[in-house]
C-alpha cells in the first residue's frame, strides 16, 4: 500500500498519478516523506501517522516547518515569490495605496494555502526586509507615497485634534477648525489613510488608525471574553452615541475583523490591526 489516506476527489489526475509513480519508486520512508512535500505542505501529525515516525526523527530530515506543516524548500521558495509577485502587482493596479493587509495579501496570493502558515511565511519575508510593514500595511520596500513638505506641515497640524477628542472627526469641521477649504482637506485625509495614519469609518468621517487599533483589540478581547458583541455593548464599552458606534462596528464588518450574525458581531479575522 502506498498511501494510508488516498483523497476522495481526482484520484486519476496527473498530479496524484505523479505523486503516487514517485512513492513507488521511492526506496525508504525519508524519500517517500519528500514525495509527500514536494510541491504542498504536509500536517505533521498526518505524516508522522503515515511512516510511523517520531517527530525527531521527522526533524532530522531538515525540511522547512512552520507550526504542524512541513514543506520542501522548493514549494516555500515559490509561496514566497507567489507573495512577492502579488504585492508588486497590487501596487501596479493600485499606485495611489500604500499596500494590503496580511490577511488580503494571504487572500489574493495563496487562499488555497493554510492562513497560519502563510502568515509565518509573510513575517519572515518582512523580517528579512523583503516585504515593508507600516501602519499594519504590507508593501513592497520600493513602493512609496508619501507627503508633500506643505501637506506634512498641515498634517502635523492636523493630527493633534483626533489625538485631543478620540472621536471621530469630519472632513468638514477639520476644515473650518485649520481654516482650510473642504476639498483640499478630503483630498488631504485620505491620503493620509493611504499612508496608514487615518482610516474612513464612513464616506468623510475618519479616526486615526491607532484609534481603530486600540477598539479592534478592546472588540476583541470582549468577543474572547463573552463569545459575540452587540451594538449596545460596544456603545456602553467605549462610551461613544449609538450612530457613530454603529457606523464603527460596520467598518470593522466590512472590512473583515468583524462578521455579523442577526444583531451580534462575531470576530472573523483576529490578526488584523495588531501592532507590528
Amino acid at each position: 500500500m502506498l498511501e494510508i489516506n488516498s483523497p476522495k476527489r481526482h484520484k486519476r489526475s496527473d498530479k496524484r498519478l505523479n505523486l503516487l509513480n514517485n512513492l513507488h519508486r521511492a526506496k525508504n520512508w525519508a524519500e517517500r516523506t519528500a514525495c509527500y512535500i514536494e510541491d504542498q505542505p504536509r500536517q505533521l501529525p498526518q505524516l508522522m501517522w503515515a511512516e510511523q515516525r517520531f517527530v525527531t526523527e521527522i526533524a532530522g530530515l531538515h525540511f522547512p516547518q512552520q507550526s504542524s506543516w512541513l514543506f520542501s524548500q522548493a514549494f516555500k521558495t515559490q509561496l514566497q515569490q507567489q507573495l512577492l509577485n502579488a504585492l508588486a502587482e497590487y501596487h501596479a493596479q493600485h499606485n495611489d495605496q500604500v499596500g494590503v493587509t496580511k490577511a488580503r495579501l494571504h487572500r489574493i496570493a495563496a487562499l488555497q494555502q493554510p492562513d497560519k502558515l502563510v502568515f509565518a511565511i509573510i513575517d519572515e519575508l518582512v523580517e528579512a526586509g523583503e516585504i515593508a510593514q507600516q501602519g499594519g500595511w504590507l508593501h513592497l520596500p520600493a513602493h512609496r507615497i508619501a507627503f508633500s513638505k506643505e501637506e506634512q506641515a498641515l498634517w502635523a497640524e492636523i493630527q493633534p485634534l483626533f489625538a485631543q477628542t478620540h472621536q471621530a472627526l469630519w472632513v468638514r469641521d477639520i476644515a473650518n477648525i485649520v481654516q482650510q477649504e473642504e476639498t483640499a482637506m478630503r483630498n488631504l485625509l485620505y491620503k493620509a489613510g493611504k499612508l496608514g495614519y487615518l482610516v474612513p469609518i464612513v464616506k468623510d468621517r475618519f479616526l486615526l488608525y491607532e484609534q481603530i487599533v486600540a477598539f479592534a483589540r478592546l472588540i476583541q478581547n470582549f468577543i474572547e471574553e463573552h463569545g459575540e458583541i452587540s451594538v449596545n455593548q460596544l456603545r456602553d464599552e467605549i462610551q461613544y452615541g449609538r450612530k457613530l458606534t454603529v457606523q464603527l462596528i460596520e467598518y470593522f464588518n466590512r472590512c473583515g475583523f468583524l462578521r455579523r450574525k442577526g444583531n451580534v458581531h462575531l470576530l472573523r479575522d483576529g490578526e488584523m490591526f495588531r501592532k507590528e
